[in-house]
């Protein structure tokens, strides 16, 4: 039986999909009248597009990929010195329970085991991870494409919003 979306799962797959199809139909208006308005909004569109479905995929491909191979006490995962320092003056035990989760039956422990949930916060430390580098590959492809050089600004404010958003939750 398939388990129930959550909330956020469901934003996520549905404000994909619009934005995929809002960045179909600008570029085709773009391609048929070539103004300007019909540019930026294709620009725009398929940004956010891109930012989107970038993280559906990485998702998919970290948790189902890699996810079963992440070893918790690697170097990659184990709490630096300064962590912690970091943690308690930003009080995060304090607002964390409020963050909003992709997946909450992920860290239910009535669910799965402490090895099982420690694995799933792994899972998703690298997905946020690589979703912040990647954040910034619409900046760096908008460096090589002449057209795209005049909006860098776009892509590097999209990519700075996205990044600290996943960094937010790594």
């Amino acid at each position: 039986m398939d388990r129930q979306k959550s909330g956020s799962q469901l934003l996520m797959t549905r404000t994909t999909a619009v934005s995929g199809g809002l960045s179909l139909l600008f570029v085709c208006l773009y391609r048929q009248n070539h103004g300007d308005i019909w540019y930026t909004l294709a620009v725009t569109a398929v940004t956010v597009f891109y930012h989107l479905a970038m993280r559906l995929a990485v998702g998919w491909a970290v948790k189902s990929k890699a996810g079963p191979r992440l070893k918790p006490e690697s170097f990659w995962f184990r709490q630096r010195v300064w962590e912690e320092k970091l943690y308690q003056r930003l009080h995060i035990k304090h607002w964390k329970k409020w963050s909003p989760t992709y997946i909450v039956d992920n860290f239910n422990f009535k669910k799965h085991s402490a090895e099982e949930i420690l694995r799933n916060m792994c899972t998703a430390e690298l997905d946020h991870e690589l979703n912040t580098v990647l954040s910034f590959l619409p900046l760096v492809i908008s460096l090589g494409v002449d057209r795209l050089r005049s909006e860098l600004w776009i892509f590097a404010v999209t990519g700075i919003v996205a990044g600290c958003f996943d960094m937010y939750f790594a």
